[in-house]
């Protein structure tokens, strides 16, 4: 069986559909790529492939859809963390780049339990930033890190915080 599109019905179907496509031109320039100004919580679905995710006002939790029982009880403890890292002052980019080392250390460490200190956000225009950018990491880069995380008891920040249990 030769390669030709005559032999190979996937490749003939692909050559019809680009017969009518004329090359870009070598000094074309590309239109710039504009970032995504929407909030990172309208871009994230409820629940991602990995994990889901249940927001009560300001409280929050997410699991990974494969998390053990051990890990949720963890969760539901209101546990005393292992180490902490505060995000207040950073943008959200240099939050996600923090939080995604804090938390990449801390499972090479095997601190099972971490403290995000993220605040409230009552100094932003909408939603909590730093917290919605941590969500998107701990559910993104970080998801093969993470069982899950929740909002911290009162004493450790409240809404202002979050338990992450780690995959040590």
């Amino acid at each position: 069986m030769g390669r030709g599109s005559e032999d190979d019905p996937d490749a003939a179907m692909f050559a019809a559909a680009v017969a009518d496509a004329l090359p870009l031109a070598r000094d074309a320039a590309l239109p710039p790529v504009r970032p995504d100004r929407r909030s990172p919580a309208s871009r994230r679905p409820a629940a991602t492939a990995r994990f889901t995710i249940e927001r009560d006002g300001e409280r929050v939790r997410g699991h990974a859809l494969d998390a053990g029982e051990r890990a949720l009880q963890v969760l539901d403890s209101n546990p005393e963390p292992d180490a902490t890292i505060d995000l207040h002052g950073l943008n959200a980019a240099a939050a996600a780049r923090a939080l995604t080392r804090f938390v990449a250390d801390a499972a090479r460490q095997h601190q099972r339990v971490v403290l995000v200190i993220h605040g409230r956000g009552l100094h932003s225009d909408g939603p909590a930033v730093l917290r919605e950018a941590a969500i998107d990491v701990l559910t993104g880069p970080l998801g093969a890190r993470v069982h899950g995380f929740t909002t911290a008891a009162r004493r450790h920040g409240g809404p202002g915080a979050l338990y992450v249990v780690t995959r040590c």
